[in-house]
C-alpha cells in the first residue's frame, strides 16, 4: 500500500471545489479557507473553461494542498491528472473503466469512482478501486431536506461490508448529517454544504468534527450553550473547575475536566439501544408532557422541535393547561386510564426511537409513564418540570418522591435547571459550584444515568454541569438579553431526545441540542403581552451573532 493511500485512510472530510469560477481571487479565496478549515482531501473539478485555465489554475490550488498536506485529486481527467502530478483521480460511472486509469497511474496514486448503488459499490471495489463516492444522499442542498435518496441500510451495509474506504455525498451539509451518521458513514463528500457558508472555516471544522466525534476541534473546545430561564446564553470556552489542569481536585474516582465527544464507553448508564436504529425507515421520538394552549412549552415545543430536526413527533397528553405568554391560568389533569391507553396505543403499534418526559402533573401520571418504560429499553430524557416561568406548579408535591423513586432509574439523562435541582435534592440554595456538582451527585445517586444541570440561573458567571457518576465536566457561558425565553428547557431536552432517535451519541446529542436551542433563541418571538417562545421552527438555521 502506496504512502498515499495510507494517508487516505485517515482522511474523513472530502470538499469538492465548485464548479465553476466566477472571479479567480474569490475561488481561490473559498478554496484557501476551506484548506484552512482541516479538510482532508480537495477535489479540482470545473466544468466549464479552457485546459490552460484549469492548469493553471489547479497547480495554484496543488501547491496550497501541498504545503498543508492535503490530498489533491483531480476529476475526471486522467490527462490533467498526470500533467501536474496529482494524489489522485476520481471518476464518474461514464468515464474510463477504472482498470484503465490504474494502468496509466500506477498502484502509488489514489483512485476513487462515484457509484449510486451497492452492485457499482463492490464491482469498484473488486476492480480495484482505493475509495468510493456513494449518493446523492439528499435531492438539494438549499434546504432542510431529510428525504434521503439513498437508503439508511445501504450505507449501513456498506460499513459492515466494505473494506475501502467509503465518502456519501450529495446535498449534504452541517444541519442534515445526523442521518447520515446514524447509519453508519463517518466520511462524507461535500461542496456547497461548506462553500456558501458565511463561515467556510468554522463549518469545515464542526463537520469534521461532528464526524471525529468531536463537534469542536478546537484545544479547548468552543460549545454553543442553551438559555435558562430569564437567562440567555451565546457561544463561550468550556470550563475546568477552578481553571486547573485535569487531573486537578480528583477525589475517589471523580475528576473534573471536559471529556472528548465520541469517547469510547464513557458514559455509565448504558442503553443498548443507544445509537443504534430500533426500526427501519423514519426516526421516532415520543413526548409525554402537558399541553400548553400558547404553544411555547410542552408538547406543542416538543412536536415543533422533532418536526425541525426530521424526527417524526409522538405524542401522550398527561395534562391540558389554559396557558399564554402571561402563565398559567389552569391545569385539566388526564386520567391514569387514558394515559395507559395513549401508551398502550403507540407502543403496540409505531414503537419509537427515544423518549422525552416533562409535565406529568400528578402521581398517577409518573406510576403509569414508569410502569410502561421500565419494561422498554429505550433511550429517556427525563425534564423534571415543577413549575411554569411564573413560578405555578406543573407537578404536584406528592409526586416528586415517586418520580425520582420509579422514574430517575430509568433515565439516559436527567434535565433540571437550578430551581428544580434544589427541590429535586433539599440543597438549598444552590450558590457556588461545589454545591451543584454535590447536586448532580445526589441525582445520579437516585438512579438517573447521567444529569445536566443548567446553569442559567446563577448571577454573574454562569455554567452548566455534566456529570455521569464519575466526572463532572463545566460548560462556562455567557448571557445574551431576550426576555422571550418561554419553553427553553423543553425545546432542549426536545432536541437531545431527537438526536438521540437520530442515533447520535448522548454527548453528541447534548451537543448538537446545544446549538438548536441558542438559535432558537435567538429567534424568540416577542408574541402575547409577557415571556414569549423561543422559537424551534428556526433553531436549525445557523445563528446569526
Amino acid at each position: 500500500m502506496s504512502i498515499l493511500i495510507k494517508k487516505l485512510y485517515d482522511c474523513y472530510l472530502y470538499a469538492l471545489s465548485l464548479p465553476r469560477v466566477k472571479k479567480e481571487t474569490d475561488y481561490l479565496s473559498k478554496i484557501t479557507a476551506s484548506l484552512n478549515g482541516g479538510i482532508d482531501i480537495l477535489q479540482f473539478r470545473l466544468k466549464e473553461g479552457a485546459d490552460r485555465q484549469r492548469l493553471a489554475l489547479g497547480r495554484q490550488i496543488l501547491q496550497l494542498t501541498k504545503e498543508r498536506k492535503i490530498l489533491f485529486i483531480i476529476n475526471d481527467r486522467l490527462d490533467l491528472c498526470r500533467i501536474m502530478e496529482a494524489d489522485g483521480l476520481h471518476l464518474g460511472q461514464e468515464d474510463i473503466p477504472l482498470v484503465e486509469a490504474r494502468k496509466t497511474l500506477g498502484p502509488q496514486k489514489i483512485i476513487g469512482i462515484s457509484t449510486h448503488t451497492l452492485d457499482q459499490a463492490y464491482q469498484a471495489e473488486r476492480e480495484g478501486a482505493d475509495y468510493i463516492g456513494y449518493g446523492p444522499c439528499y435531492g438539494t442542498n438549499t434546504k432542510m431536506d431529510l428525504s434521503l435518496l439513498v437508503k439508511k441500510e445501504e450505507i449501513t451495509e456498506l460499513r459492515q461490508r466494505l473494506k475501502i474506504p467509503f465518502f456519501v455525498i450529495g446535498g449534504l451539509s452541517l444541519k442534515n448529517l445526523a442521518p447520515i451518521l446514524s447509519a453508519g458513514a463517518d466520511r462524507v463528500a461535500i461542496c456547497a454544504g461548506i462553500y456558501q457558508s458565511a463561515d467556510i472555516p468554522g463549518t469545515s471544522q464542526k463537520i469534521k468534527g461532528l464526524l471525529k466525534g468531536n463537534y469542536s476541534p478546537s484545544p479547548t473546545p468552543i460549545l454553543p450553550c442553551h438559555g435558562e430561564a430569564n437567562l440567555s446564553n451565546i457561544f463561550d470556552n468550556t470550563l475546568r473547575d477552578g481553571d486547573e489542569s485535569p487531573l486537578a481536585n480528583q477525589k475517589e474516582n471523580k475528576k473534573e475536566s471536559f471529556k472528548e465527544e465520541g469517547s469510547q464507553n464513557y458514559f455509565h448508564h448504558p442503553i443498548s439501544t443507544m445509537g443504534k436504529k430500533q426500526s427501519k425507515g423514519q426516526s421516532k421520538a415520543l413526548t409525554i408532557a402537558g399541553s400548553d394552549s400558547g404553544g411555547g412549552a410542552g408538547i406543542q415545543a416538543d412536536l415543533k422541535t422533532f418536526t425541525s430536526l426530521g424526527v417524526w413527533g409522538l405524542s401522550v397528553i398527561t395534562a391540558l393547561t389554559a396557558q399564554n405568554t402571561l402563565g398559567v391560568q389552569q391545569v385539566f389533569n388526564i386520567q391514569k386510564k387514558f394515559i395507559e391507553q395513549q401508551l398502550a396505543s403507540l407502543f403496540n403499534d409505531m414503537g419509537t426511537d427515544a423518549v422525552k418526559t416533562g409535565m406529568l402533573w400528578s402521581p398517577n401520571t409518573v406510576e403509569a409513564v414508569a410502569e410502561c418504560l421500565e419494561k422498554k429499553n429505550i433511550p429517556l430524557v427525563v425534564d423534571p418540570v415543577l413549575a411554569a416561568k411564573r413560578g405555578e406548579a406543573l407537578l404536584l408535591p406528592k409526586a416528586i418522591p415517586i418520580l425520582k423513586k420509579r422514574l430517575f432509574p430509568l433515565a439516559t439523562l436527567v434535565t433540571p435547571n437550578i430551581p428544580e435541582t434544589e427541590l429535586l435534592t433539599g440543597i438549598f440554595p444552590i450558590t457556588t459550584k461545589d454545591m451543584v456538582k454535590e447536586a448532580a451527585k445526589k441525582i445520579t445517586d437516585m438512579g438517573a444515568g447521567n444529569v445536566l444541570i443548567k446553569g442559567g440561573h446563577f448571577p454573574g458567571q454562569i455554567f452548566d454541569l455534566f456529570f455521569d457518576g464519575k466526572e463532572y465536566i463545566f460548560f462556562k457561558k455567557k448571557r445574551f438579553s431576550s426576555p422571550h425565553l418561554h419553553g427553553v428547557g423543553c425545546t432542549l431536552a426536545a432536541a437531545i431526545t431527537a438526536y438521540l432517535a437520530l442515533g447520535l451519541t448522548l454527548l453528541q446529542a447534548i451537543q448538537q441540542a446545544q446549538t438548536f436551542i441558542t438559535t432558537a433563541i435567538q429567534h424568540s418571538l416577542p408574541l402575547g403581552k409577557g415571556i414569549g417562545p423561543v422559537n424551534p421552527n428556526l433553531g436549525r438555521l445557523e445563528p446569526k451573532m
